[in-house]
C-alpha cells in the first residue's frame, strides 16, 4: 500500500492471495480546564480516550476558599475536592473551579454580637456588630481589638468588616464614681454616675421634726446657692461625692434689715433663745 493510514484504501489484486486488516488506536479528546491546572500537561489540549488526568484547583484569593468543580463531558464522585481525577471519555471535557467565601472566627468577650453565630465564625467581608455588656456600677472605655483595624476603639456599638483572618474584640469597663446622700443620721445608697453627667440631689424640708439647715460635701466644692438649698445639681466630679443633710432641732428663719442705705437680708439664721 503506498499508504497503510488512510481509509478507505484502493489496490488491485496480486497474483497471490491477499489479507488485510484494519487496526484501531485510542482517539484523543479536548480536556480544557479553567481556574485549574491538569496533570499531565498536554501541548495540544488534548489527551488520550481513558487517560487518567488530575485537575488541581488554583490558589484561592485571600478571603476565599475552592467550592466545588463545574463540568461538561463528565460526572465526578465528588465535585467538591481537590485534586480530582478522572479518566477522559469519548467526548471533550471542560472542568473549572469554583471559589467560595471562607468564615472566620469573631469572639467578643463582655460584648454581644449581631448576626449570632451558632459556630462563631462569619463570612468574609460580612458586617458585623459588637455591643459592650456593660455590668452596673461600671461604664464602658473602649475596646480591645486583634484583627481588624479600627479608627475609633471608643465607639459603642462597633460594627466592622470581617477581613481574611480571626477577629477578637475586648470590651473595657471602668467603675462610676458614686454619689451617697445622708438624710440626717440616715445613711442613703452610693448611686453610680459617670463622671461629667448632670447629677440632681435634694432633701425633705423636716426630718422627724428637724428642720434642714445645710449641705455638707465630701469630694465636691459647694457654692452657698447650693449648700443651703434643699435641691441641687452639680456635674459629677471624677470622684466619688458624700452629701448630708444636716438638720436642727429649731426652724431657720429670715431677718430683713432695713438701713438707710437700702435693704439687706440674713437667711438660714437660727434663734438662739
Amino acid at each position: 500500500l503506498d499508504d497503510a493510514s488512510v481509509t478507505p484504501v484502493t489496490f488491485a489484486v496480486p497474483a497471490n492471495a491477499v489479507t488485510i486488516e484494519a487496526t484501531y488506536k485510542k482517539s484523543f479528546f479536548a480536556v480544557t480546564a479553567t481556574a485549574a491546572t491538569l496533570d499531565p500537561v498536554s501541548e495540544d489540549g488534548t489527551y488520550e480516550f481513558e487517560s487518567e488526568v488530575t485537575a488541581t484547583a488554583d490558589d484561592a484569593e485571600a478571603g476565599w476558599e475552592f467550592d466545588q468543580w463545574v463540568v461538561t463531558g463528565i460526572e465526578l464522585d465528588d465535585a467538591s475536592v481537590t485534586p480530582v481525577t478522572f479518566a477522559v471519555p469519548a467526548n471533550a471535557v471542560t472542568i473549572e473551579a469554583t471559589y467560595k467565601k471562607s468564615f472566620f472566627a469573631v469572639t467578643a468577650t463582655a460584648a454581644t454580637l449581631d448576626p449570632a453565630s451558632a459556630d462563631g465564625t462569619y463570612e468574609f467581608e460580612s458586617e458585623v456588630t459588637a455591643t459592650a455588656t456593660v455590668p452596673a456600677g461600671y461604664k464602658f472605655v473602649n475596646w480591645t481589638v486583634t484583627g481588624i483595624q479600627v479608627a475609633d476603639l471608643t465607639v459603642n456599638p462597633l460594627t466592622f468588616t470581617v477581613p481574611a483572618n480571626e477577629v477578637t474584640l475586648i470590651a473595657n469597663f471602668e467603675p462610676l464614681y458614686t454619689v451617697t446622700v445622708n438624710i440626717g443620721e440616715v445613711a442613703g445608697e452610693a448611686t453610680p454616675y459617670a463622671d461629667g453627667v448632670l447629677v440632681n440631689v435634694g432633701a425633705p424640708e423636716t426630718s422627724e421634726e428637724l428642720f434642714f439647715q445645710e449641705w455638707i460635701a465630701e469630694g465636691l466644692d459647694l457654692t452657698d446657692a447650693q449648700r443651703y438649698n434643699l435641691a441641687f445639681s452639680f456635674d459629677m466630679p471624677a470622684g466619688d461625692v458624700v452629701l448630708t443633710a444636716v438638720y436642727t432641732e429649731t426652724a431657720p428663719f429670715v431677718i430683713t434689715l432695713l438701713t438707710g442705705a437700702g435693704e439687706g437680708t440674713i437667711t438660714d439664721a437660727n434663734w438662739d433663745g
